[in-house]
């Protein structure tokens, strides 16, 4: 662990050596534990990197945590310029392996450096256990170990794929065999179209709309109708006065779902906009099957109406 009394005693220059994505935020996270109150930068390239900590050691005195999201060849000399520079948090992320030149020694020896080894079979399947835990999604145990089997040790993939489980999870516990149903990246950009239209986040799912194919159109007026009516279901009961508990026992969804996902689009969300609502999309489906127009002209249409009813 690393402490702030560390941090502010001048060990503020962080290496850290990994491959994976999702081990570099959590040793980001580590350090920013240490010093909450430090702003974190993360720059994608070197010269706004640079830029950020020349003016931080000129004219900011707020102090933050600047990262380097990868170090390349190239920017090593840089690098090694700026190390004295500034008082702010400075972390130095390698991605791909370099030469170890005279710059490369230099910065190694100024820096405190963090070495991420890729995760394990079992590091995987815990990590995927956390992630299922956090989603509310119950399983049974051989779940876990299974996804880790099918989709390797990629926290990145594996990150994709516990969303994409989530989304289908309806309430009853997730079995090994459930994972047939886990959609494809193609289903999931289904899904997640829905997910954020009927949240009324349009622009996100305007921009999920603008990747799918064409022929996953039906597929959207589908999902969209059948979560409607699944609202339509749960707001009936939840509007005779039964509680969270009750309504979960009687649809079958867990009560983290139930509360993130479907109460929260209840909110904004009332009986007669519904209804409209499917009929609106029912009568998108049918356009969509039989319609001599575009395809993308028709459901744009529909779901700008959609969007105003």
């Amino acid at each position: 662990m690393i402490s702030k009394s560390e941090i502010l005693g001048g060990k503020n220059k962080f290496h850290i050596i990994a491959k994976e994505p999702f081990l570099v935020m959590d040793a980001i996270g580590v350090i920013r534990k240490a010093v909450p109150e430090y702003e974190v930068r993360i720059f994608r390239t070197l010269d706004s990197f640079l830029e950020s900590c020349h003016r931080g050691a000129l004219f900011d005195s707020e102090p933050k945590i600047l990262v380097l999201w990868e170090m390349t060849q190239e920017s090593l000399p840089s690098i090694q310029n700026i190390l004295t520079l500034t008082e702010d948090v400075l972390v130095l992320v390698e991605r791909k392996t370099l030469t170890k030149n005279k710059a490369y020694t230099q910065i190694k020896g100024d820096c405190f450096t963090i070495t991420l080894s890729p995760p394990d079979e079992k590091e995987c399947e815990g990590w995927v256990k956390d992630k299922l835990r956090a989603l509310g999604v119950d399983y049974d145990p051989g779940v876990p170990s299974e996804l880790v089997r099918r989709r390797g040790y990629s926290l990145g993939v594996l990150e994709r794929e516990t969303r994409k489980l989530s989304l289908i999870y309806k309430g009853n516990k997730f079995r090994v065999e459930d994972l047939d149903m886990v959609p494809d990246t193609a289903d999931f950009k289904v899904y997640k179209f829905v997910e954020d239209f009927l949240h009324r986040r349009y622009v996100k799912a305007f921009n999920h709309l603008d990747k799918l194919d064409k022929n996953s159109y039906v597929k959207v007026s589908f999902t969209l109708v059948d979560n409607l009516v699944r609202l339509l279901n749960i707001l009936s009961i939840k509007e005779s006065g039964k509680s969270l508990e009750d309504v979960s026992d009687l649809t079958g969804i867990n009560k983290y779902i139930l509360k993130t996902k479907y109460y929260t689009i209840l909110s904004v969300m009332g009986r007669n906009r519904i209804i409209k609502m499917v009929d609106t999309f029912n009568q998108m489906d049918n356009d969509l099957r039989t319609s001599s127009y575009p395809k993308d002209l028709v459901i744009q249409a529909y779901l700008v109406k959609a969007s105003k009813v």
